[in-house]
């Protein structure tokens, strides 16, 4: 399908419903959307050179980054998602049943589930991870542009009718370069300190992705954080046993605040 269409982008949606707390993020920081990655686009998308692609969300406090070996792109570009494309881009819950007084949990069927997203210029949509039972007989081995979709929308023709949260819009090119920040977290050796200190926003941000990876990996992993002996450098956080995430944040500036004396005494 990419061939005669640039900008071209597809990918596990399932990435993407894992990165939509940075987009609300960047919103909560930015109410009147001065920056560019409020009114641009957050999400970026762009080869990789192993093959498949990277798929980073970004806001003001950090960046997240996860390689999709079987992602497609015709180059970077930047995206501004609604709301909508997220919430539907979400794995479908467990189906809960009682019967003879005992509970029951169902997986919702394959066809439910969403699969990949398209994005080109003027239209995007996620197609499901198999084609409902009603269309299989006659469904073309090469998906075609016209597709059952679990989610679809167009670009606003009009700039002026962008709505940040309601708007579908790409902006070819990538509107951070996060190696940067990687190599930021890299250039040091990883600091002798017992911890650091951080908001409890930042780890919500990183809360999705990581349920994401737990899913695939069918048990929650441990994160490890790589910390700038200087405080000032990102933090680099990755994921035990899954190597294809990274994300980089920024520590915040705290003193270690005293243990309440209370808390070391004896039980009564």
């Amino acid at each position: 399908m990419s061939d005669d269409i640039k900008p071209f982008a597809r990918f596990d949606s399932r990435w993407l419903a894992a990165m939509h707390e940075f987009s609300r993020h960047q919103r909560r920081q930015d109410p009147y959307c001065t920056h560019a990655l409020t009114h641009r686009g957050n999400i970026i998308i762009e080869p990789a050179p192993a093959g498949g692609v990277y798929i980073a969300a970004a806001c003001r406090h950090g960046v997240a980054v996860v390689h999709d070996p079987d992602g497609r792109a015709t180059g970077p570009m930047t995206i501004m998602f609604p709301d909508a494309a997220y919430e539907a881009a979400r794995r479908r819950e467990r189906i809960a049943m009682r019967y003879c007084a005992e509970r029951h949990e169902f997986e919702a069927p394959e066809w439910m589930q969403p699969g990949d997203i398209f994005c080109a210029e003027h239209f995007a949509f996620i197609t499901p991870r198999m084609i409902p039972p009603r269309f299989a007989a006659d469904w073309p081995e090469e998906l075609p542009l016209e597709t059952p979709a679990l989610y679809s929308t167009s670009i606003a023709h009009d700039h002026q009718d962008i709505v940040v949260g309601e708007s579908y819009k790409v902006t070819e090119g990538a509107i951070i370069n996060w190696r940067i920040h990687l190599a930021m977290a890299l250039q040091n050796e990883p600091a002798a300190r017992a911890g650091f200190a951080c908001g409890p926003d930042i780890f919500a941000l990183m809360k999705p992705l990581i349920k994401e990876i737990a899913l695939r990996l069918q048990k929650w992993p441990k994160t490890t954080y790589r910390l700038s002996p200087t405080k000032k450098g990102p933090v680099l956080m990755q994921v035990e046993g899954f190597a294809d995430a990274i994300a980089m944040f920024t520590e915040q500036a705290a003193d270690e605040p005293e243990l309440a004396a209370h808390f070391r005494e004896e039980a009564v």
